[in-house]
């Protein structure tokens, strides 16, 4: 089991956890699939869980930062035009049906379903009814499919808790963007909240996927993300600067600053 702790002044636990899930997935795999002719090994009913604002920190990792912003701000802004995201990555641009649109946006279901998420637990602090779907049902052949199903928020004991469900991870290019992302959507719920009055800290966000799992082209790269320990602290400061973000809109526009 890697063990790990983070060398800055903000202790960013889910670099150690993704550092497991990783290593898990790849040593301790369940099945070898194909999909689409593309090895993989896989876990299925994969869990995992980690502290919010949740983001990757790890040097070697070199992640697309500018991308990470991006996507948040296209995600809580609504959006769901290509243009927003071929910015800063451009591979996106395979996923798009029309070249211009795409179909499995997260962004208009989650802006579409905030006021319920909102409504819901103001009127009830302990409710179990703050859930958002993301899946369309029957969804038509598209190049763009999502991969989370659902949300869920919790308000316990002062904290806002968020469970996501997807029916697909790629442990390696999905965690390392879907956490922030997610984070983002709490955030943008616990800035909402406390607009009708209902104060709460983000607690934490569990992610359950159907399949969990790391293609091939990644495996030669396990050891080497499993293992380091340099962390990027101008990011593990821009991230937890958005911990004092007063409003949804500012956070939106403070996201997409970032992005630029």
């Amino acid at each position: 089991m890697v063990t790990y702790k983070p060398q800055s002044e903000f202790d960013n636990e889910t670099n150690s956890v993704w550092q497991n899930l990783i290593l898990k997935t790849y040593s301790e795999n369940e099945f070898e699939s194909n999909p689409r002719g593309m090895r993989v090994l896989e876990v299925l009913n994969g869990s995992y869980t980690v502290p919010m604002p949740a983001y990757i920190s790890l040097v070697k990792r070199n992640i697309n930062k500018k991308f990470m912003f991006a996507e948040a701000a296209w995600i809580i802004s609504g959006s769901n035009r290509l243009s927003d995201l071929t910015k800063t990555m451009k591979m996106y641009a395979n996923f798009s049906d029309d070249g211009v649109f795409l179909r499995g946006a997260y962004g208009p279901k989650v802006v579409d379903q905030l006021p319920y998420i909102v409504d819901t637990l103001v009127n009830d602090n302990d409710s179990r009814q703050a859930v958002m779907t993301i899946w369309r049902e029957r969804p038509a052949p598209s190049k763009d499919i999502p991969c989370t199903v659902a949300a869920q928020f919790f308000i316990r004991d002062k904290k806002l808790y968020a469970i996501f469900t997807m029916r697909s991870n790629d442990a390696i290019l999905g965690v390392t963007y879907d956490v922030f992302s997610f984070s983002m959507i709490a955030k943008s719920v616990q800035l909402l909240l406390r607009a009708k009055g209902v104060l709460c800290e983000l607690g934490t966000l569990t992610v359950n996927a159907g399949s969990l799992h790391i293609y091939e082209q990644h495996f030669k790269n396990i050891y080497q993300w499993s293992t380091t320990t340099e962390v990027d602290t101008a990011l593990e400061e821009t991230v937890n600067s958005l911990r004092w973000v007063d409003t949804y809109e500012e956070l939106i526009n403070k996201l997409q600053e970032l992005s630029n």
